[in-house]
């Protein structure tokens, strides 16, 4: 949903609209307001030159318009050249693609079509210079807007603008503008023309605007206005207000603390308005800039509150333990004065209490929580391709056409090899040995709904079985939820699942996972053979006509005090399959406990199962109506019979499905039957519960799955399970595509089951599986439930234990936006610290002049990891090796422009906005500013030095060479010609050149002696 332009262009509209609100509560009030594109109407009402219902209207018909009309048929690309040099370099399209915006003095955007942006981003990589594709599928601000003009007019015709209180600088017009002049056929031209972004922040900066505050989610233009107020020689402060992901009141604070830092007008009294806070008058000394503040750290899952010394801790001890008598003689050791401490602890102790476990087991949910997201891959991929690669195909027809022309497109010989259903392992490894040696293998085996699974279990071991070194890659349809109109077909997220566990048991060999649309046009094509290309690239990829996206593992915590989405209780009767199971049990006890009327537990062995009378017994005194069914749930005419035997004052509104077979091996042992058998419970029983509740008109309240983090994650020896969770978690999207309740939750391993069981439980928690605790892991189910949730991950990882052997063998894209896998990834490649520290610019100059070149370099290197460390806010430089990008290490626009800023102040240079791109990792920017500080003429001290030192080496030689007059003669003839070299000077240089020159033999010699040292 948050990819369509109707969807976000509104809602960004209302976010930068209300934060400019949130400026003004502070006293921050605009003297002038400036739009980009689309933003040019939240800066009409935040001027005042139209209200919001008028501004809603034409940001909500804008975006409709753009995605009915203009949808799918362009698209977008930002280049990093002056706008002279892209428009010289689009002059060869004739118009196919133009100039859509001028965002700063090298930052350009360019809209059209397609193919031509295809081939703009091409020459672009080729030529070395930065650009990257938008994830738009629409060409804003080219000829295709036409197509909307009467449509806008007539839907905007009503719109009443007038004169606002706050100058509005039109990036139409490129001046300022009367906003009365904001009628319909404004806003056709806003959207048609180019964005004179740049011109109007040189306008604004030249006029004296000296601040400018970004009111939007996330900062995009603030490196831009930056680099226009550096050409433009003025001085400029760009400031944000929210990040992403990082969006709540800390940053805001941070965003009004940049901005009062640089002048403007905050209003603090709002913020501590009620506190008792007042000013006070600063230390006579300099901030010595150290931290002396501990931090929580998180210990097995829970957070131990750092305290500030042994009272805090005693303190918080006490109130957890609900002690009163150890809690009064803490506060009595306090020293304070007022009430009995007794008496008023009595009062509120049971209520801190439970804030403070409430808060504790809160943070341990979060922790254990996380989802997967499609990120667009902005990367330029060189769609190259060379050597031979296999497509292998079904041979019942499927369309193999479409990938012959993007392989062979792409430059690669391609060989079709079509394998006919049920061929077996042995036979197609033999086809595969008589193919020509492949530069690459491209499955297309999945594309046949019938035999996908089967067909590609049987390619991926007969690739193993030959020992081929080729690349490996598996296209899918339908295995993918980018956005909402993707079609989810749950034996596509089979077989995803199934292509992990290739990746971690014969990382050699494979290529990746790749996810395709039903319509593949040109913009396909191009992503796939780009995404093919890329080597140890990106692994798991969903391409779309808008772009490539790459699938991540990140983060969802609830934060404190969640609000539910819906209120969710259970009643009427509840389904667990697997009921009378570890997991089962632990469910229906909870279930019990929530108040839930009829629990039907549905198991293999039903009431026979062991413990199941003591379960009945303990499941009746909670109050629940207990009913065991002996049911085979693959057996679907057996569970339709379970079913259609719920009581009508009871209906069935749950159903959890637990149900599964453990199954363990390595894929190259597992064949066709046994995957079947192991998959059968999970697969067959979710599918006829999906198909049975659907025939029989429940309407179900919660349908909820257990997959396992194996389908999200994959795990080595571990296929069937994998398998299992990936067709799970495929069923529920399809489920929630249909608009009935569906939810499915990933597992790590739970305590007090079979997992806890034997070695197991050591062998996890050895790789960092924690197991759960079953207590805990329902509360976080229920919140699942309160949040509607389609999909989540939920396990307890010591990623500083998992990440290393998860990734050894090869790169693992999937878990690097988590911050503490990425740390890790980056200790992997830890190198020996250098110098890590910087002073002040006339500190670091007088540090330089006494150094030779090597420890100038060095040097300057420790500054700038010292001074990355600080903005990534790292406790050491042991993460900032010298050759990392920048882009790996987590910067990003805004931390590239602190970085910028620091290395500004501490070497006095004035360097570029986009000093952090052009030299992407520390060890360049080092050379940079060596190179800066030489032509500022910084080191004319150091190369003095480096030349005395070198004079001096010489002294010593000329010492060693017999008095014979031709050589000494020889060496007078040479020591003039470079005192001749060193030009005429004036004053006392040039009268010393004069000596020099006019000195006799002797008179040199005696002067290297004493002046050089030498004796």
């Amino acid at each position: 949903m948050w990819s369509r332009v109707d969807v976000v262009q509104p809602v960004l509209w209302a976010v930068m609209v209300s934060l400019a609100a949130v400026w003004r509560s502070f006293g921050v009030d605009p003297a002038a307001v400036v739009g980009h594109s689309q933003g040019e109407v939240a800066a009409a009402c935040v001027a005042g030159g139209l209200s919001l219902e008028d501004g809603a209207r034409v940001v909500a018909v804008r975006s409709r318009l753009v995605l009915e009309k203009l949808s799918g048929k362009g698209g977008m690309v930002s280049v990093a050249l002056p706008v002279e040099g892209v428009e010289e370099r689009l002059a060869r399209f004739e118009g196919r693609i133009g100039v859509a915006a001028v965002n700063g003095p090298t930052s350009v955007v360019v809209s059209g079509e397609p193919d031509a942006l295809d081939e703009l981003l091409a020459e672009c990589e080729e030529s070395g210079v930065r650009a990257r594709r938008i994830a738009v599928d629409y060409a804003s601000h080219s000829a295709q807007v036409d197509a909307l003009n009467d449509d806008l007019l007539a839907e905007l015709a009503d719109i009443r603008p007038k004169s606002s209180t706050v100058a509005f600088y039109s990036t139409v017009t490129g001046d300022r503008l009367d906003t009365s002049g904001l009628d319909a056929r404004y806003w056709v031209t806003n959207l048609r023309e180019r964005v004179r972004f740049e011109p109007v922040v040189r306008l604004l900066a030249e006029k004296g605007s000296s601040v400018f505050v970004e009111s939007s989610p996330h900062p995009v233009l603030t490196m831009a206005v930056a680099e226009t107020g550096e050409v433009a020689d003025r001085a400029v402060v760009t400031v944000g207000s929210l990040r992403r992901d990082d969006g709540g009141a800390d940053r805001l604070l941070t965003s009004l603390a940049e901005a009062y830092v640089a002048g403007a007008p905050v209003d603090w009294s709002v913020l501590f308005a009620g506190t008792g806070a007042r000013r006070v008058d600063l230390p006579t000394y300099a901030f010595q800039h150290q931290r002396y503040w501990l931090e929580g750290v998180s210990v097995g899952g829970e957070i131990q509150e750092a305290s500030a010394d042994a009272m805090d801790a005693a303190f918080w001890d006490a109130v957890e333990r609900e002690d009163l008598a150890d809690l009064t003689e803490v506060l009595d050791t306090s020293g304070g004065t007022g009430p009995d401490p007794a008496a008023a602890a009595e009062a509120w102790l049971p209520a801190l209490s439970a804030w403070r476990k409430g808060r504790r087991k809160q943070t341990t949910l979060d922790s254990w929580r996380y989802r997967t997201e499609w990120r667009t891959n902005d990367r330029p991929l060189s769609a190259r391709l060379s050597g031979t690669w296999l497509v292998v195909a079904p041979s019942d027809g499927a369309p193999t056409e479409r990938m012959e022309r993007t392989l062979a497109g792409a430059g690669a010989e391609v060989v079709v090899l079509a394998i006919e259903a049920g061929t077996d392992r042995a036979e197609l490894a033999e086809r595969l040995a008589g193919t020509p040696e492949a530069a690459g293998v491209v499955s297309l085996l999945a594309w046949d709904e019938h035999t996908a699974v089967a067909s590609t279990l049987t390619l991926i071991q007969a690739h193993g079985d030959i020992e081929s070194a080729a690349p490996l890659w598996v296209v899918t349809r339908g295995a993918a939820s980018v956005d909402s109109g993707d079609e989810i077909r749950p034996v596509q997220t089979q077989v995803w699942a199934l292509g992990q566990i290739v990746g971690l048991e014969q990382p050699g060999s494979w290529g990746g996972l790749v996810d395709v649309p039903e319509v593949w046009d040109e913009r396909v094509a191009s992503q796939v053979a780009g995404v093919l290309a890329a080597g140890e690239g990106e692994d798991q990829v969903a391409v779309r006509s808008s772009g490539a996206y790459a699938r991540r593992l990140v983060r969802a915590p609830l934060g404190a005090n969640p609000a539910p989405v819906r209120d969710w209780n259970p009643h009427g009767t509840v389904l667990i399959t697997g009921g009378t199971g570890g997991i089962g049990a632990h469910l229906a006890r909870w279930l019990a406990k929530e108040g839930a009327e009829r629990l039907l537990l549905v198991s293999r062995s039903g009431e026979r199962a062991e413990g199941a009378a003591e379960l009945a017994a303990e499941l009746g005194g909670l109050g629940a109506e207990v009913t065991f069914a002996a049911c085979d749930v693959t057996d679907r005419d057996a569970l339709a019979h379970v079913i259609a035997g719920i009581p009508a004052e009871h209906p069935l509104t749950a159903v959890f499905h637990t149900a599964g077979v453990a199954g363990h091996g390595p894929l190259a042992d597992l064949d066709v039957t046994d995957l079947d058998t192991q998959t059968a419970a999970r697969i067959a029983g979710a599918r006829h519960l999906d198909e049975l509740t659907a025939e029989l008109g429940v309407e179900l309240e919660a349908f909820v799955v257990f997959s396992s983090g194996a389908a999200v994650w994959g795990s080595g020896s571990n296929g069937a399970n994998a398998a299992a969770g990936g067709y799970l978690d495929g069923l529920v999207r399809l489920r929630r595509a249909r608009g009935v309740a569906g939810t499915s939750v990933s597992w790590g391993g739970w305590q007090a089951t079979a997992m806890a069981v034997g070695d197991t439980a050591e062998q996890l928690s050895r790789r960092g599986v924690r197991l759960l605790d079953p207590v805990l892991a329902v509360q976080a189910l229920r919140q699942a439930l309160e949040q509607d949730e389609v999909s989540v991950t939920v396990t307890d990882m010591d990623w500083a234990l998992f990440t290393p052997g998860y990734a050894m063998a090869r790169r693992r894209p999937l878990i690097e936006d988590i911050p503490e896998a990425a740390q890790v990834l980056r200790d992997a490649e830890e190198i020996e610290d250098g110098p890590e520290d910087g002073a002040a610019g006339a500190d670091l100059r007088k540090r330089l002049a006494g150094l030779t070149d090597p420890e100038r370099q060095a040097t300057l290197l420790g500054l700038v990891r010292g001074e990355a460390a600080q903005v990534l806010a790292h406790g050491s430089t042991a993460e900032i090796t010298p050759t990392r990008p920048f882009k790996e290490l987590g910067f990003d626009s805004l931390t590239a422009m602190d970085l910028r800023n620091r290395l500004s102040k501490a070497t006095g240079l004035r360097l570029p906005a986009t000093l952090v791109f052009d030299h992407p990792n520390p060890q360049r920017i080092a050379e940079h500013l060596r190179a800066g500080l030489a032509q500022d003429g910084q080191q004319g001290i150091a190369d003095v030095l480096d030349i005395r030192r070198e004079l001096t080496r010489i002294g010593e030689a000329l010492n060693s060479v017999a008095p014979d007059a031709r050589a000494r003669e020889d060496i007078v003839d040479h020591l003039r010609d470079l005192i001749t070299q060193l030009g005429t000077g004036t004053g006392a240089a040039e009268q010393d050149t004069t000596d020099l020159e006019a000195a006799t033999d002797d008179e040199i010699f005696d002067f290297i002696d004493r002046d050089l040292g030498v004796s």
